[in-house]
């Protein structure tokens, strides 16, 4: 008997090994990005630029439209979100958060999408401030992209983005 009890210890424990290291690689994953077997290194967070000076398009302000920049990506402000959309722009919202690995491998593939050669109005969107605006597009993870015109959403992307999924969204 006491050698059946070694032989059932003895295949529980490489068992027990198994699942406890299947557990640890698990943990370190980010399963909202495709290229998880790349490297599990989170490289440091890249100082996030003043929005407001980025792109060199300035739009005088006027009674109807507060100073929106169309072909940039600029920090969300609520006031020129509802512009925008009333002057009918197609409009890119990037739900972002500074925590986020993907968010930050996204960030330089869509500023660079936003040269001053399209007529969106892009806006990053704080994924941890802006409840009221995640809970009316029912958005639920940071790195999720939405494309707008008016009231109606025409597309919505959320993971890794490539440059040519970026220009797809800014040629609605």
């Amino acid at each position: 008997m006491n050698e059946k009890l070694i032989t059932n210890r003895s295949i529980s424990l490489p068992f027990m090994a198994v699942i406890t290291a299947t557990i640890v690689l698990l943990s370190g994953c980010n399963f909202n990005s495709p290229n998880t077997a790349s490297s599990n290194t989170v490289p440091p967070p890249a100082p996030t630029p003043n929005l407001e000076e980025k792109n060199d398009i300035v739009i005088t302000e006027t009674a109807s439209s507060p100073n929106y920049k169309v072909g940039a990506i600029q920090a969300f402000d609520q006031a020129k979100f509802d512009a925008a959309l009333a002057d009918g722009k197609t409009v890119f919202l990037d739900f972002y958060a500074t925590w986020c690995p993907t968010c930050r491998a996204n960030e330089p593939i869509i500023d660079s999408a936003f040269d001053g050669s399209t007529d969106v109005v892009g806006f990053r969107v704080d994924y941890d401030k802006e409840e009221e605006l995640k809970k009316e597009y029912n958005v639920r993870l940071q790195s999720t992209y939405l494309v707008l015109r008016g009231t109606n959403e025409l597309d919505r992307y959320t993971g890794a983005l490539t440059a040519q999924r970026v220009a797809e969204f800014l040629e609605q």
